[in-house]
């Protein structure tokens, strides 16, 4: 199950590299779920611990401009969203 080895992961790599991340958001374990995992779990597990290296923040976060879904961690966000408050 994609869910369980990510947040296996997830958990390992945070406590391996002292980071903050916690939790992948909604819209990134979606993106985990639904890829296809050509490379299998190492794959996977290269992807969770590149995350979790980059994350800036406790939550891991998809990327929603990112439209190349063979390239689904670069859907890790690098830095915090900007609070929307209306159109721009």
């Amino acid at each position: 199950d994609v869910r369980r080895l990510a947040e296996h992961f997830l958990n390992r790599f945070a406590r391996k590299y002292r980071r903050p991340a916690r939790r992948f958001s909604d819209d990134a374990m979606a993106r985990l779920v639904c890829h296809s995992w050509p490379g299998n779990v190492r794959e996977l597990e290269h992807c969770v611990e590149s995350a979790v290296v980059l994350c800036r923040e406790a939550v891991i976060a998809a990327d929603t401009a990112q439209s190349d879904e063979s390239m689904v961690m670069t859907a890790v966000e690098l830095k915090p969203k900007k609070a929307s408050f209306g159109p721009t």
